[in-house]
């Protein structure tokens, strides 16, 4: 593709971006404020506890549905539109559609988030939002997908790119997980020990086919582009993306293990856990041997110093995570602080740096050149990456330490973890400095 026709494509996406990004901004804000106002609800409890707004199990349901649907959701759709354009040398039509969807979709998300903070949340996680708001969530998200779909079908070039799988990828799972669980789950429940399964399912499938497939859609799509180089290892891009398909969904049945649910669905849920090795290694081969080519370049370009420092990150603890997944020492750590260390290494770690970095490279392209300074960008990434490692160390250290006193019966569990809460509030409260 030429860079003049790069830079029509990038005009009519204009608009758009600047709506996507400031909403998503916007909730990133939010999202973050939130956490760590529930970070601190762990250490003083009695904090805002007049207000019944602010209790704890309302500010983590609130800021977790934040981050995801609001700052992820716009995210993503940004992220989507632009790559499929660039790669279907297609420009966006009628730019004006997709961006009164998306301020349906915010609209929606701050009826929902309302609705978890008053009290009208439900249990299930990642569906914490009153069942009022999911038609609208739902019609919003189909609309968006629809012109992502338009784009990608009048594309010009009939061979496609990795990047292009995991984001039309990313448009199916979202839409068939979010029918398949508010079907399972609330429009015809589910009895039984089928409900846990259907929720832990979507749950695993809102992080692992949503938010991780669009991140590695953009690491896939910058870094060779930004390095002018070809990816390495490209041939086994599509035996990790088909492995990320068949494993991921099932990965988190593990954390079901002593519930009521028949033995096996934890076993296959732990097998499946270690099988992410495959998806993780391919992925973590293709871009960081890319990088390895020009470390220089990827040092001194901020935007691809984020998208690899995310993709290090990720890969490290996703290794992390498939030790932890044998039942030796998942039942362990299980109801410990580890429970939050997925969520945190994908939404704090890979997405969120991946989409930093996604952002500066946008920055000049929609602003006729101009950049914000170097020296402003660098602080982001600085902060942005101590507080992810604060808020991980965090738990897993913690996890580790409290699950210990709790399966040994010895010590004070309250006073093992406390330090512990006050590195998790640290570390929220760095990101939300970055935020």
């Amino acid at each position: 593709m030429s860079e003049s026709h790069e830079n029509l494509l990038d005009r009519s996406f204009r608009a758009l971006a600047v709506s996507f990004l400031y909403s998503g901004a916007a909730w990133l804000v939010l999202g973050t404020l939130l956490a760590t106002l529930a970070a601190n609800k762990t250490i003083t409890p009695a904090f805002l506890s007049e207000c019944d707004w602010f209790a704890y199990g309302r500010l983590r349901p609130a800021y977790v549905n934040a981050l995801v649907y609001g700052w992820g959701g716009n995210m993503i759709f940004g992220a989507t539109l632009w790559l499929l354009a660039r790669l279907s040398w297609a420009q966006i039509p009628y730019p004006g559609i997709p961006a009164v969807s998306g301020m349906a979709w915010n609209g929606a998300v701050t009826l929902g988030i309302i609705g978890i903070l008053a009290g009208h949340g439900t249990p299930f996680e990642l569906l914490e939002m009153p069942q009022y708001v999911s038609f609208f969530l739902y019609g919003s998200f189909l609309a968006l997908a629809v012109w992502s779909i338009i784009i990608f079908h009048t594309r010009l070039e009939p061979e496609t790119y990795v990047s292009q799988w995991y984001l039309v990828g990313a448009l199916f799972w979202f839409g068939l997980t979010f029918f398949l669980g508010h079907l399972s789950l609330f429009w015809e429940p589910a009895r039984g020990t089928i409900q846990s399964v259907a929720a832990s399912w979507y749950a695993q499938n809102i992080l692992w086919l949503w938010l991780v497939p669009i991140a590695f859609g953009i690491a896939y799509y910058l870094v060779p582009k930004a390095l002018g180089a070809a990816v390495r290892g490209y041939s086994l891009a599509f035996v990790g993306f088909v492995a990320l398909v068949v494993v991921a969904p099932w990965a988190g049945l593990g954390e079901l293990r002593g519930g009521p649910v028949p033995a096996w669905i934890p076993a296959v849920g732990s097998v499946m856990a270690v099988a992410m090795f495959f998806p993780v290694t391919i992925f973590a081969g293709n871009v960081l041997g890319t990088a390895c080519s020009n470390l220089q370049r990827i040092w001194e370009d901020l935007s691809l110093r984020f998208i690899v420092a995310g993709t290090l990150l990720f890969t490290v603890c996703a290794y992390l995570g498939i030790l932890l997944a044998f039942p030796s020492l998942s039942e362990v750590t299980q109801f410990s602080l580890l429970g939050d260390f997925q969520f945190n290494y994908i939404v704090h770690g890979l997405f969120a740096m991946t989409t930093f970095g996604l952002s500066y490279y946008w920055l000049p392209l929609l602003f006729d050149g101009k950049r914000p300074p170097e020296l402003l960008v660098a602080a982001h990434f600085w902060v942005a990456l101590s507080g992810v490692t604060l808020l991980l160390a965090s738990s897993v250290w913690g996890g580790l330490a409290g699950g210990a006193v709790a399966n040994l019966g010895a010590g004070d569990w309250v006073a093992a973890i406390k330090p512990f809460n006050c590195l998790a509030m640290a570390g929220q409260g760095l990101l939300f400095v970055s935020a």
